[in-house]
């Protein structure tokens, strides 16, 4: 039977795990406020310093795959693109795996370079978007790294894999 200290510390880290989680979707559903005002710094102050941001090719509006790393490609690439389109993102089914509290030493694979300060993640997305007075239906999910920096949990990588870009029937 767990003693008493042994209970307590269990428990706290499972507060500081939920804490981790709810700190995780809420930087989520922050992203998506600000794609809705137009991105900008809001937006940028999301992703750490080395922050990536990865999109799926999308053949409906001529948009190569792409690959934009850092803040000021950042802060140029989602002001074309929230200028561009009006976008309502809807966020859902977010599933996140913290970092170990004590990551192996040596570990590989899976498991390299992640600690108690990073985090992995997927979630669904529905996008409603407008451009040029032409409404769209799209959906995928995002697959996150998150890393915590400065006692935040920040994107370091987020990767959108999309599913479909089509027009809204009307």
């Amino acid at each position: 039977m767990e003693s008493l200290e042994e209970r307590v510390a269990r428990l706290e880290r499972q507060l500081a795990d939920a804490l981790d989680r709810e700190a995780i979707r809420a930087l989520a559903a922050r992203y998506c406020h600000a794609v809705v005002a137009g991105g900008g710094m809001p937006l940028v102050d999301l992703f750490t310093v080395d922050g990536c941001m990865q999109g799926d090719a999308i053949p409906a509006i001529g948009r190569p795959a792409s690959e934009t790393r850092g803040r000021a490609e950042l802060i140029r690439v989602y002001g074309e693109f929230t200028t561009r389109l009006s976008l309502r993102p809807f966020i859902h089914n977010h599933v996140v795996e913290l970092g170990p509290a004590d990551p192996p030493t040596g570990a590989s694979g899976a498991l390299a370079g992640f600690g108690r300060d990073e985090a992995r993640g997927i979630c669904s997305v529905e996008i409603r978007a407008v451009e040029d007075g032409v409404a769209y239906d799209i959906a995928g999910h995002y697959h996150d790294r998150y890393r915590r920096e400065d006692g935040v949990w920040k994107f370091l990588h987020r990767h959108f894999v999309l599913y479909y870009w089509v027009k809204a029937p009307r």
